[in-house]
Protein backbone atom coordinates (compact mmCIF):
# COMPACT_ATOMS: atom_id res chain seq x y z
CA UNK A 1 0.00 0.00 0.00
CA UNK A 2 1.49 3.31 -1.08
CA UNK A 3 0.86 6.77 0.17
CA UNK A 4 -2.62 7.76 -0.95
CA UNK A 5 -4.43 11.00 -1.29
CA UNK A 6 -8.15 11.39 -0.54
CA UNK A 7 -9.11 10.24 -4.02
CA UNK A 8 -7.33 6.94 -3.42
CA UNK A 9 -4.74 7.49 -6.14
CA UNK A 10 -1.24 6.53 -5.16
CA UNK A 11 1.04 9.45 -4.50
CA UNK A 12 4.23 7.40 -4.74
CA UNK A 13 4.10 3.98 -6.37
CA UNK A 14 7.58 3.24 -4.96
CA UNK A 15 6.10 3.38 -1.43
CA UNK A 16 8.93 5.58 -0.17
CA UNK A 17 9.23 8.79 1.74
CA UNK A 18 9.82 11.65 1.44
CA UNK A 19 7.18 12.68 -1.07
CA UNK A 20 6.22 16.25 -1.84
CA UNK A 21 2.81 17.35 -3.04
CA UNK A 22 3.13 20.98 -4.08
CA UNK A 23 -0.30 22.00 -5.29
CA UNK A 24 -0.81 18.72 -7.14
CA UNK A 25 2.76 18.46 -8.42
CA UNK A 26 4.01 15.26 -6.82
CA UNK A 27 7.67 14.35 -6.62
CA UNK A 28 9.79 12.01 -4.51
CA UNK A 29 13.46 11.51 -3.56
CA UNK A 30 15.06 13.93 -1.12
CA UNK A 31 17.66 15.40 -3.49
CA UNK A 32 15.07 16.04 -6.19
CA UNK A 33 12.65 17.54 -3.67
CA UNK A 34 15.37 19.83 -2.30
CA UNK A 35 16.40 20.97 -5.78
CA UNK A 36 12.78 21.61 -6.75
CA UNK A 37 12.09 23.60 -3.58
CA UNK A 38 15.20 25.72 -4.03
CA UNK A 39 14.48 26.34 -7.73
CA UNK A 40 10.86 27.19 -7.01
CA UNK A 41 10.96 29.13 -3.74
CA UNK A 42 14.48 30.38 -2.96
CA UNK A 43 15.03 34.12 -3.25
CA UNK A 44 18.47 33.68 -4.80
CA UNK A 45 20.87 30.96 -5.94
CA UNK A 46 22.78 30.66 -2.64
CA UNK A 47 21.39 27.24 -1.73
CA UNK A 48 21.96 25.85 -5.22
CA UNK A 49 24.46 27.95 -7.16
CA UNK A 50 23.95 28.73 -10.83
CA UNK A 51 27.69 28.62 -11.48
CA UNK A 52 28.16 25.22 -13.20
CA UNK A 53 31.17 24.15 -11.14
CA UNK A 54 29.67 25.18 -7.80
CA UNK A 55 26.39 23.55 -8.82
CA UNK A 56 28.21 20.34 -9.73
CA UNK A 57 29.97 20.20 -6.35
CA UNK A 58 26.71 20.92 -4.54
CA UNK A 59 24.87 18.18 -6.44
CA UNK A 60 27.75 15.74 -5.97
CA UNK A 61 27.68 16.27 -2.21
CA UNK A 62 23.88 15.90 -2.12
CA UNK A 63 24.08 12.62 -4.03
CA UNK A 64 26.97 11.44 -1.85
CA UNK A 65 24.78 11.91 1.22
CA UNK A 66 21.67 10.28 -0.23
CA UNK A 67 23.26 7.46 -2.24
CA UNK A 68 26.41 6.69 -0.25
CA UNK A 69 26.22 7.86 3.35
CA UNK A 70 22.51 7.36 4.09
CA UNK A 71 22.42 3.70 2.94
CA UNK A 72 25.49 2.98 5.07
CA UNK A 73 23.91 4.65 8.09
CA UNK A 74 20.70 2.66 7.66
CA UNK A 75 22.67 -0.52 7.00
CA UNK A 76 24.52 -0.14 10.27
CA UNK A 77 21.69 1.08 12.49
CA UNK A 78 18.55 -0.60 11.17
CA UNK A 79 19.41 -4.15 12.26
CA UNK A 80 19.79 -3.26 15.92
CA UNK A 81 16.69 -1.07 15.91
CA UNK A 82 14.40 -3.39 13.96
CA UNK A 83 15.71 -6.81 14.98
CA UNK A 84 17.50 -6.17 18.27
CA UNK A 85 20.75 -7.53 16.85
CA UNK A 86 24.22 -6.30 17.62
CA UNK A 87 25.68 -3.76 15.18
CA UNK A 88 27.70 -5.34 12.39
CA UNK A 89 31.34 -4.20 12.66
CA UNK A 90 31.89 -4.35 8.89
CA UNK A 91 28.85 -2.13 8.29
CA UNK A 92 30.18 0.19 10.99
CA UNK A 93 33.48 0.48 9.13
CA UNK A 94 31.62 1.36 5.94
CA UNK A 95 29.68 4.09 7.72
CA UNK A 96 32.86 5.38 9.32
CA UNK A 97 34.42 5.52 5.85
CA UNK A 98 31.52 7.71 4.69
CA UNK A 99 31.92 9.97 7.76
CA UNK A 100 35.62 10.33 6.95
CA UNK A 101 34.85 11.21 3.31
CA UNK A 102 32.44 13.92 4.45
CA UNK A 103 35.06 15.26 6.86
CA UNK A 104 37.53 15.41 3.96
CA UNK A 105 34.99 17.04 1.61
CA UNK A 106 34.53 19.82 4.13
CA UNK A 107 38.29 20.16 4.56
CA UNK A 108 39.19 23.80 5.06
CA UNK A 109 35.79 24.96 3.81
CA UNK A 110 33.09 26.27 6.08
CA UNK A 111 30.37 24.15 4.47
CA UNK A 112 29.89 20.80 2.76
CA UNK A 113 30.19 22.15 -0.79
CA UNK A 114 32.39 25.22 -0.30
CA UNK A 115 32.37 28.41 1.68
CA UNK A 116 28.66 29.16 1.54
CA UNK A 117 25.85 27.07 2.96
CA UNK A 118 24.00 25.15 0.24
CA UNK A 119 21.28 22.55 -0.06
CA UNK A 120 24.04 19.95 0.45
CA UNK A 121 24.39 21.10 4.05
CA UNK A 122 20.68 20.75 4.64
CA UNK A 123 20.68 17.23 3.18
CA UNK A 124 23.74 16.26 5.26
CA UNK A 125 22.68 17.58 8.66
CA UNK A 126 19.91 15.05 9.34
CA UNK A 127 22.33 12.17 8.74
CA UNK A 128 25.01 13.65 10.96
CA UNK A 129 22.51 14.56 13.68
CA UNK A 130 21.24 10.97 13.67
CA UNK A 131 24.74 9.51 13.85
CA UNK A 132 25.57 11.91 16.68
CA UNK A 133 22.38 11.11 18.60
CA UNK A 134 23.05 7.37 18.29
CA UNK A 135 26.40 7.65 20.05
CA UNK A 136 27.76 5.11 17.58
CA UNK A 137 30.72 7.27 16.57
CA UNK A 138 32.67 10.06 18.21
CA UNK A 139 32.17 12.82 15.66
CA UNK A 140 34.65 15.03 17.54
CA UNK A 141 37.32 12.77 16.03
CA UNK A 142 36.47 14.41 12.68
CA UNK A 143 37.38 18.05 13.31
CA UNK A 144 36.18 19.53 10.01
CA UNK A 145 32.87 17.72 10.33
CA UNK A 146 32.47 18.57 14.00
CA UNK A 147 33.05 22.29 13.41
CA UNK A 148 30.67 22.24 10.43
CA UNK A 149 28.06 20.47 12.57
CA UNK A 150 28.15 23.31 15.08
CA UNK A 151 27.82 25.89 12.28
CA UNK A 152 24.89 24.17 10.56
CA UNK A 153 22.96 23.69 13.80
CA UNK A 154 23.36 27.39 14.53
CA UNK A 155 22.50 28.41 10.96
CA UNK A 156 19.30 26.33 11.00
CA UNK A 157 18.28 27.14 14.58
CA UNK A 158 15.74 29.77 13.53
CA UNK A 159 14.40 27.46 10.80
CA UNK A 160 13.30 24.74 13.23
CA UNK A 161 16.46 22.65 13.63
CA UNK A 162 15.56 21.57 17.19
CA UNK A 163 11.90 20.96 16.46
CA UNK A 164 12.42 18.92 13.30
CA UNK A 165 15.92 17.58 12.67
CA UNK A 166 17.14 17.19 16.26
CA UNK A 167 13.83 15.75 17.44
CA UNK A 168 13.83 13.07 14.72
CA UNK A 169 17.53 12.31 15.18
CA UNK A 170 17.11 11.98 18.95
CA UNK A 171 14.22 9.53 18.53
CA UNK A 172 16.24 7.38 16.12
CA UNK A 173 19.35 7.68 18.28
CA UNK A 174 17.44 6.61 21.39
CA UNK A 175 16.04 3.56 19.60
CA UNK A 176 19.60 2.58 18.62
CA UNK A 177 21.01 3.22 22.11
CA UNK A 178 18.21 1.24 23.77
CA UNK A 179 19.34 -1.87 21.92
CA UNK A 180 23.10 -1.36 21.81
CA UNK A 181 23.94 0.20 25.18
Amino acid sequence: MGLRCKSGNEINPLHQIPVLNDGGFIISESVVIMKYLVDTYAKDDTLFPKDPRKAAVTLQRMLFISAYMFPRMVGYMAGPILDGEEPDAEKGQKLEEAINHLNNFIGDNQWVAGNTMTAADIIAVSNIATIDASGAFDLKAYPNLWQWYGRIKEALSSAGYNEVIKKGADMFGKAFKDVVH
